[in-house]
């Protein structure tokens, strides 16, 4: 078990609502927000190709590209809070580029590894998210 002087990793859970209710609309106002953009970005496409197949096909690219986006950042976002709340006796010991096929087409982010307290190398990220070392496929895509 870590030894963080407090409950592992509570810190990075401390926004999350803990209703549903909330959660969901939460989620739902984010999606509408998400479209709205979206539609803003797109809408002059449609105009310009008047061909729904070829619009359509333009909008699943770019959205599996806005997605996979999505997926680096919120990774590299949660490893800067492990960072930021590392356990004790750990030390950060280089920061790595990991590549991963995801549902959405690939990814390459950069994640921390750190040395525990006995001196192992630890990629605490992929552990807390599910990652096998040395996978190169998602958890979600396997």
């Amino acid at each position: 078990a870590l030894d963080t002087g407090r409950e592992p990793f509570d810190i990075l859970w401390v926004s999350k609502p803990k209703n549903r209710k909330v959660l969901a609309m939460a989620d739902s106002i984010i999606m509408e927000r998400v479209a709205d953009a979206a539609t803003e970005c797109f809408c002059a496409e449609l105009v310009k190709t008047e061909d729904l197949g070829a619009f359509e096909a333009l909008v699943a690219a770019a959205m599996r590209k806005i997605a996979a986006g999505v997926l680096r950042r919120c990774i590299e976002r949660f490893d800067a809070e492990l960072v930021g709340n590392m356990p004790r006796g750990w030390s950060v010991h280089e920061r790595a580029v990991r590549t991963l096929v995801t549902l959405v087409g690939g990814i390459a982010f950069v994640r921390t590894v750190f040395r525990d307290e006995f001196g192992r190398r630890r990629a605490l990220a992929d552990e807390l998210l599910g990652i096998p070392p040395r996978a190169r496929v998602s958890p979600g895509r396997s």
